[in-house]
Order: structure tokens, then C-alpha cells, then sequence
């Protein structure tokens, strides 16, 4: 770890080139392709005033031995993520403050997981960052998963007019969901559906987008006819759900 001034660079950081000034550290017009890197690791921020910015900048075909993480409150603004391999799964603060992020991944590529990494009720700077949401609703792009064909994906607490997504092979839920009887119908606690949409709970969310199944996928048959169960009594929920 390298000091700058008074801030401390991270190995990301450091081969990012960040700059820095008082409390922000930039980064601006970076390509990286076809590198090994250790880990891929934005944040956390050291203080609630501090910035961390990474714009206009491609990571193509990166392999990262360890994790790829992006915490609250760093700014990714018109970002490319191609073919990146890593640990785990890509993993980012639904509070990051995102715009214009592109990923686009194959389907041996690794899972895309957007969601809240802090306790709203602890966090100092979650208000900012929800009021930051608040503004560029139905404004900006903030996340495009178009061509992301990744293992898995979990998009939870993003504004859904602020993702673009390929409905063929996306969905999204919101707290219309609340209206579904699930026991009413027999679908258990472990199903697709059910176990989708209890994320918002866990998180204290209105929205989220999930990768759809395919014939392929386990318990496909179960999770098709539950869909034309719920397309049947909730067609406007579940009307732009291609059926399996």
C-alpha cells in the first residue's frame, strides 16, 4: 500500500494510477487488457467526505486471482467490464454511485451480484447516497447488462428504469409481488419464485432483476409450471415473463 499525502493507495489503486486531491482520488481514460491482477478492489471509503472516482475506462479479459469488489459511495462513470474472470463474483455496492457501467461476459464468465453491502441504519453516508439515487431516477443509465451472459446475476435496489436489460432473459420484481397468496397456491418457500422475491425483504428493497431460467436449468419443469400459475391469476405482473 502506497501513501499519497495524508490518503493510503490500494494495490487497485495503485495500478489504476490513481491521482489525488484533498479528500478524492481519480482515475480517468484507463484500458486495461489481457492483465493477471491479484484482486480488483474499489473502496471501502475512508471517511464520508472522501471520493473515489474510475471514469472513462475499459477492463477487458482480465483475470483476477482474487476478489472483484466495489463498495458504497466510489463512482464508476462510463465503465466497460469485458470477459473479467475472477474468485468469485463480481460483487457491487447497490450504493456505489454507478452511470453508464457496461458488462459484458460470456456464459463461463462469473456471476454479477449489485446489492446493499452495508447496514443502511449504520452506514454515515447511506443518506447521501440514497438521495443520489433519488436524482437520477428515470435520467440516467446506470448499470447496461444487454450482453452480460454471466453464471448468475442479482441486481438488487436499483431504480429498474435505470437498467438496461434484455427481457428475453432478464426479469424484474418490485412490491406488487407482496399481492401474490404463495401458500394459496402450493408454492413452497424453496421455489424460484418465492426465494427471488424474498430478497427484497432481506435487503429492504422495492426492486431487483434476476437471471431467468432456461429449459436447462435445475428444477425447470417445477419452475415453468409455477410461472404459468402466476402469468394465469397476475397477468400484470408476470405478463412480460416470456414462459419457459
Amino acid at each position: 500500500m502506497k501513501e499519497l499525502n495524508h490518503l493510503m493507495l490500494t494495490y487497485t489503486e495503485e495500478i489504476l494510477g490513481i491521482a489525488e486531491h484533498h479528500t478524492s482520488k481519480c482515475a480517468d481514460n484507463i484500458r486495461i487488457i489481457k492483465e493477471e491482477l491479484e484482486e480488483f478492489v474499489l473502496g471501502p471509503l475512508e471517511r464520508p467526505d472522501a471520493h473515489l472516482v474510475v471514469a472513462n475506462s475499459e477492463f477487458r479479459q482480465l483475470s483476477i486471482s482474487g476478489s472483484f469488489l466495489v463498495y458504497e459511495g466510489v463512482t464508476l462513470d462510463n465503465i466497460v467490464f469485458e470477459d473479467i474472470s475472477c474468485f468469485d463474483m463480481m460483487q457491487i455496492s447497490n450504493l456505489a454511485r454507478l452511470s453508464n457501467v457496461r458488462f459484458i461476459g460470456n456464459k463461463r464468465g462469473p456471476g454479477l451480484l449489485i446489492r446493499p453491502f452495508c447496514d443502511p441504519n449504520t452506514s454515515p453516508i447511506f443518506s447521501e447516497l440514497f438521495q443520489y439515487h433519488l436524482a437520477h431516477a428515470k435520467s440516467k443509465c446506470m448499470v447496461d447488462i444487454t450482453d452480460f451472459y454471466g453464471k448468475d446475476l442479482e441486481i438488487i435496489g436499483l431504480p429498474i428504469e435505470n437498467v438496461r436489460f434484455d427481457p428475453t432473459r432478464h426479469f424484474h420484481i418490485d412490491l406488487r409481488w407482496n399481492e401474490i397468496p404463495w401458500d394459496n397456491y402450493g408454492i413452497k418457500k424453496s421455489s424460484f419464485w418465492r426465494l427471488s422475491f424474498c430478497a427484497l425483504d432481506s435487503f429492504n428493497a422495492s426492486t431487483a432483476i434476476y437471471k431467468l431460467p432456461t429449459k436447462r436449468s435445475r428444477n425447470s419443469k417445477q419452475i415453468s409450471e409455477e410461472l404459468s400459475l402466476l402469468k394465469k391469476n397476475h397477468p400484470a405482473i408476470f405478463r412480460e415473463i416470456p414462459a419457459l
